[in-house]
């Protein structure tokens, strides 16, 4: 009996063996591929970023994506006309919306629930926080489309932060640009730390209807960041910016000088790519002056383009 049972149980596994290896032979798989690298160094005026391949596609599986991309840095210096340009046409503008949204000059947008968070930390001194404040309300008055409670208009609810956050205002509680403007023009100086994180966290408990956002079909959801440096204390700022960039645009005003390490975060905290969503300004009066310029540009929501 042993001797038959011992070729019956070789039979059997090789069976198995064969049986995994045809498994193994035929399945799908995608093409599998790092996250991207930090971008690269500015050369003339652009950046690299990279990511490995680290599986080939099998047995009809998705191919392999891009692996090296390039953009232009907002860090470069450019002049005020041409950062002004760049608000204009990726903020402002509010182009990129789908199909299912209304046209504005040959534009189509969707209505848009636009939370904006302001750093109000210690290292941004009284002086600063006025200008910020007061050009944050001006920029706001150029928003393409109404601001408003009623169709076919943008909402607007703001917090602050530094060492925690805390809400100024809902996305329902102004129905009308000059009371939104007034709101953000008296919004209280905290100074604290910098904790980024901690306001992207909360930022995810304002897109509800309780706070006055509609349905994701009826407005596009963005988060606008306005800061002097990079985050020093609560949870990761790329981790929750990257949470809160799965379902909404984020866009980020960096003001004032920035470390290497500040820049990355930056990076990574606005949508991609940066060149459309990260602005920078060397200080607060250079800030004041690109919102300067803005305001003298016709109020249309047509691209502009700087010759």
């Amino acid at each position: 009996m042993a001797r038959l049972l011992l070729p019956l149980a070789t039979f059997l596994v090789t069976a198995e063996l064969s049986s995994a290896a045809s498994f193994w032979d035929n399945l799908k798989l995608d093409c599998g591929v790092s996250v991207w690298s930090d971008w690269g160094p500015s050369v003339n005026g652009y950046r690299t970023r990279t990511r490995q391949i680290y599986r080939q596609p099998q047995n009809g599986g998705a191919l392999c994506p891009n692996v090296s991309e390039t953009d232009k840095d907002p860090w470069v210096k450019q002049t005020t006309a041409e950062k002004a340009a760049t608000i204009r046409n990726n903020f402002l503008s509010g182009s990129g919306g789908s199909s299912s949204g209304r046209k504005r000059r040959d534009t189509t947008v969707r209505d848009r629930d636009i939370l904006f968070i302001v750093d109000s930390s210690g290292s941004i001194d009284a002086n600063e926080y006025s200008i910020a404040k007061t050009n944050l309300a001006n920029l706001i008055g150029k928003i393409c489309g109404k601001i408003g409670l009623g169709s076919q208009s943008n909402r607007a609810a703001l917090i602050i932060f530094s060492s925690k956050p805390q809400e100024i205002f809902d996305f329902d509680d102004h129905d009308n640009l000059a009371d939104v403007q007034a709101a953000v023009r008296n919004i209280p100086y905290i100074s604290g730390s910098t904790c980024t994180g901690d306001a992207l966290e909360y930022a995810k408990t304002m897109f509800t209807s309780s706070k006055g956002a509609r349905r994701d079909l009826d407005s596009v959801k963005e988060v606008v960041v306005l800061t002097d440096g990079g985050s020093n204390c609560g949870p990761d700022a790329v981790t929750k910016a990257r949470e809160l960039q799965e379902s909404k645009r984020v866009f980020v005003f960096a003001i004032d000088n920035f470390s290497p390490a500040g820049r990355r975060e930056m990076d990574a905290m606005a949508s991609h790519p940066p060149s459309k969503h990260l602005f920078y300004a060397g200080s607060f009066i250079d800030f004041k002056n690109i919102v300067m310029t803005v305001l003298r540009y016709p109020n249309t929501c047509a691209p502009l383009v700087i010759n």
